[in-house]
């Protein structure tokens, strides 16, 4: 609604001259021309988005393409997918190369990823990520393992002495075997 109200209020501002153009008669008609065009633009377009055709470039739902969706909550969804394994482990790392350790981490895991020799609590690592800070610094290193939902996300606290670990797996004990090869990773470094 808040682009009906921003064309009528230009429709406005063009008709009583708020912009401070030129008085000339020829003037007056090409801002009366457009204040009428942005003041129908703006009716036309509250007139669509009240009936409910129209908002913005998309397209609503209307009730019955919405009965027809497969899911109706987020829990039913859940049912389909089964349950999530998902566990944040945050450590406290006080040592002053907190922020350093992610980059140097990155080069030994991507060379033992070349060479085909990296695993971690007894899954294979298939491919690494690495995300970087907003001055250009790896601080966030994600590991896919082999398998389908298994991966490590480690990623350092530029603004407290945390290293966080998300990992995900197919059970609990999946996420717990991956989380703490996560930590030994950090005490190996």
């Amino acid at each position: 609604i808040f682009m009906v109200y921003f064309y009528l209020v230009v429709a406005v501002a063009m008709a009583m001259n708020w912009f401070g153009w030129y008085e000339t008669s020829t003037w007056k008609a090409i801002r009366w021309f457009f204040a009428i065009a942005f003041g129908a633009y703006g009716i036309y377009r509250g007139y669509r988005e009240i009936k409910g055709e129209h908002t913005y470039g998309m397209r609503r739902l209307d009730d019955e393409e919405q009965q027809e969706s497969q899911y109706s909550t987020y829990a039913d969804r859940l049912k389909d997918l089964g349950p999530i394994h998902y566990r944040r482990i945050d450590a406290h790392y006080d040592a002053p190369d907190r922020l350093s350790l992610l980059p140097t981490l990155a080069s030994t895991l991507q060379r033992k990823i070349e060479e085909g020799d990296c695993s971690l609590g007894g899954f294979k690592v298939r491919e690494m990520k690495t995300f970087l800070s907003s001055r250009g610094i790896v601080n966030g290193i994600k590991l896919f393992f082999e398998g389908e939902c298994r991966w490590l996300l480690i990623r350092a606290s530029e603004t407290e002495n945390i290293v966080r670990f998300y990992a995900e797996g197919l059970s609990d004990d999946e996420v717990d075997t991956i989380l703490s090869g996560g930590t030994a990773l950090l005490r190996k470094n």
